[in-house]
């Protein structure tokens, strides 16, 4: 666990989960196994990261809220998502 992380007496935290630095963790929120939280990221009441999940750095994840596993971080907010680049083809006739 991380330096200034702030952790509700309710909160659970499972073996293997690991806490960054100026994390806050509310009220009955659950990390499971191997979950990480990067630095200052919040977990509101109630939140659940699901096993293995990995969250970056400045993550908010609201009030019964649940994130399954994967990566998840600051640009995975949908507004500032960048479309996929397409390749250029060249056709040619054969």
């Amino acid at each position: 666990m991380g330096d200034n992380t702030r952790l509700d007496k309710n909160a659970t935290i499972k073996d293997g989960a690991t806490l960054g630095s100026d994390v806050s963790v509310g009220e009955k929120a659950t990390l499971k196994e191997g979950a990480v939280v990067g630095n200052g990221s919040s977990l509101e009441a109630k939140a659940t990261i699901g096993a293995g999940a990995q969250l970056g750095a400045q993550v908010s994840v609201g009030e019964s809220a649940t994130v399954k596993e994967g990566r998840w971080s600051v640009m995975d907010r949908p507004s500032e998502r960048k479309p996929p680049s397409v390749p250029e083809r060249s056709l040619a006739r054969r």
